[in-house]
């Protein structure tokens, strides 16, 4: 899945990508500030066209789930039957607020 073609998370400062779409068929950008995830467009449309009286961001309060963050090296191309990235943080999420962290790190095994 391009960046173009999937959610977006803005992070500790970094633009990363999602391996989730808690939104489906929406593509979202995503951001989390102080713990709490925010909705910042909808298919590269600002927030605010959908929310006015939201204007920059809508919080994403009725969100409880766990986010997949990529990160580090591209392993392979979806659809794979491993994992897809060497990395992945997951955020665990509680009506919008972060409440547990982990990172995970993938190694093949039988290659190089």
């Amino acid at each position: 899945m391009s960046m173009e073609h999937s959610d977006c998370l803005i992070w500790d400062g970094r633009r990363c990508r999602l391996l989730t779409r808690p939104l489906g068929a929406y593509r979202v950008t995503w951001v989390v500030e102080d713990d709490r995830l925010y909705i910042s467009s909808l298919d590269a449309t600002p927030v605010s066209e959908f929310f006015p009286e939201s204007p920059g961001r809508v919080p994403a309060a009725w969100y409880s789930g766990t986010l997949r963050v990529a990160e580090g090296e591209r392993l392979a191309e979806p659809p794979a039957s491993g994992p897809e990235y060497e990395r992945e943080t997951l955020l665990v999420l509680d009506k919008g607020s972060v409440v547990a962290q982990a990172q995970v790190t993938w190694k093949l095994l039988g290659g190089e």
